[in-house]
């Protein structure tokens, strides 16, 4: 679930923060009423990452659908 937190919260309570990334939870970091970033736990990253190389390169799309 993506929480919001406001930059000066982050920073006062960062590792109570990540400890909660590590459980799973995402944060949406607002400054000035603006979502500036997102956290998310290096997993969710790395599979999110593999997906966009997957869609952005047309012939491992076709293999992975070729392949589903």
């Amino acid at each position: 679930m993506l929480q919001s937190i406001s930059a000066s919260k982050l920073k006062r309570d960062l590792l109570k923060v990540l400890d909660s990334i590590e459980q799973g939870d995402a944060f949406a970091v607002v400054r000035k009423g603006k979502i500036v970033s997102v956290i998310i736990d290096y997993e969710t990253f790395e599979a999110m990452r593999e997906a966009y190389e997957i869609i952005q390169n047309k012939e491992l799309l076709k293999k992975f659908l070729d392949e589903s």
